[in-house]
């Protein structure tokens, strides 16, 4: 089964240019979507977003009052799966942000996981689980080695998804929270799947308070360690 890797990349930021270039080395078919640069030109994502019905006023006021990156992520997401579902060559989609890392990836890794997606008729499987949830999610329903009927947790920043899990994803808009918490409660409608395993990395900052990830966080402006 066709399927696409994308990466999310904030291009102001040069270490994560970097890194989009590194990961391009492991896969060289990986595409770049230029992240919406919601932190110096929230006007301009905040006309996207209202322009495109992405999100709600009330979510947009709310970045704007807090973290402004977070409006030009979800929109990123939503904008990159409004082009997946025109795409009449490919059926499933790999969203990577660009602060994710690879350890031995290979196609055939994706491959295997759509065929298992498409035996357990799901939709979406989360590729990453941020340390926090690991316990909660090898607790859940296994369905076989290394694959959980998932839980609810946070983080998107690598996932892959079928056409009609996006189609489902984008019927739900305008989104008025973050995109990990909007993907959480679509879980049971997407038949959503988790894998744990040790392929997808993060180096972002999970949390505000983290000070000493590779990448930090745009979203929490948090800046990366030297």
């Amino acid at each position: 089964m066709a399927f696409k890797k994308v990466m999310i990349t904030y291009k102001p930021n040069e270490k994560r240019m970097k890194n989009f270039s590194e990961i391009q080395k492991k896969i060289p078919d990986l595409e770049m979507f230029s992240a919406y640069d919601s932190i110096n030109c929230f006007s301009v994502s905040k006309l996207e977003a209202k322009k495109k019905n992405l999100c709600t006023d009330d979510f947009i006021k709310q970045c704007d009052t807090s973290f402004k990156g977070n409006l030009g992520r979800c929109i990123s997401h939503l904008l990159i799966l409004k082009q997946f579902v025109l795409d009449k060559n490919v059926e499933w989609l790999v969203i990577l942000e660009d602060d994710i890392g690879l350890r031995a990836f290979k196609d055939k890794i994706i491959s295997d996981l759509i065929e298992k997606a498409i035996i357990n008729e799901s939709m979406f499987i989360q590729l990453y689980t941020n340390p926090q949830f690991i316990l909660p999610q090898i607790l859940n329903i296994k369905l076989e080695t290394n694959l959980y009927q998932m839980v609810p947790q946070v983080g998107s920043s690598s996932y892959l998804i079928s056409k009609e899990g996006a189609k489902i994803v984008l019927s739900k808009l305008p989104l008025n929270e973050n995109i990990d918490s909007f993907y959480n409660k679509l879980i049971k409608e997407l038949n959503a799947l988790c894998f744990i395993n040790n392929i997808f990395l993060n180096y972002g900052a999970l949390t505000p308070d983290d000070k000493f990830s590779k990448f930090g966080s745009i979203i929490f402006n948090v800046n990366q360690i030297k």
